[in-house]
């Protein structure tokens, strides 16, 4: 049928039909909404991730625990020795190997926790690496270091580090810890505090006791003793032999759990 003039204007003159979606501005009100809701979240996601990483710190720990105690009851009740505790060189205990004789060769062998690897006696090497740690001496330094065909570390004269301090002993005395006279209280290991770039964890840090439970010290009683560390270890030589301030570190950390 033929269309009247009229209904052919008003189908010309008829505008085109959009199809359904997002405008510019719906667009960038969403995407503004999702930054502020993300924004918000950060924090709680912050908390988390780091709630997480002191647990697994922890755990750490008490495999660490688990390792000293079958050490020591397959070597009548003796802690793994440091020869760095013994020559009072306590910010060095974090190495877990030593240089047998600098004046004449670089070979090296395991010293201190590194006894417990060399041993057998730790179920994963990685638990002497903290998940926390964004600094010096990560897992992923010494991986090639970690393989059982190597009874000796071989690493030339690169010591290999944990990310835990290491005491076989109460800094400043003589008499290495053993099994049975250890105080339940005394801490044995702690997350590292050899330098400033060696800390792990951001607002205190965990500490291994004797008895295997792990306790977190805060940064409110020993804060400014570790400012007095040195920032990196370019500075550990000038401070190597700072006997007082490491033991106030350590005495410190030992007051705040027992009150």
């Amino acid at each position: 049928m033929k269309k009247n003039p009229s209904e052919s204007l008003r189908s010309a003159t008829r505008p085109f039909q959009t199809a359904a979606g997002f405008s510019l501005i719906e667009l960038i009100i969403t995407l503004a909404i999702i930054a502020i809701l993300f924004s918000i979240m950060m924090p709680t996601f912050s908390i988390v991730r780091q709630s997480a990483e002191k647990l697994m710190c922890m755990n750490n720990l008490r495999a660490i625990h688990y390792g000293i105690n079958g050490y020591s009851n397959d070597n009548r009740r003796r802690f793994p020795l440091s020869q760095y505790a013994e020559q009072r060189r306590y910010q060095q205990t974090m190495a877990m190997s030593v240089i047998r004789n600098p004046l004449v060769d670089y070979v090296q062998e395991w010293d201190g926790l590194g006894r417990l690897y060399a041993g057998g006696y730790l179920d994963d090497c990685k638990c002497l690496f903290c998940a926390s740690h964004h600094g010096l001496h990560p897992y992923e330094d010494y991986e090639g270091d970690f393989v059982s065909e190597k009874p000796v570390p071989t690493a030339g004269s690169r010591l290999i580090y944990t990310n835990y301090q290491y005491f076989d002993r109460d800094p400043g005395t003589s008499i290495p810890f053993m099994l049975d006279s250890v105080n339940q209280e005394t801490m044995i290991v702690s997350d590292g505090l050899r330098t400033q770039s060696d800390f792990n964890h951001t607002t205190g840090g965990n500490a291994l006791r004797g008895d295997g439970h792990v306790s977190w010290f805060g940064n409110k009683s020993v804060g400014y003793k570790l400012e007095m560390l040195p920032e990196d270890q370019t500075e550990i030589a000038k401070k190597m032999h700072q006997v007082k301030l490491f033991t106030g570190i350590w005495t410190s950390i030992q007051l705040e759990v027992n009150n």
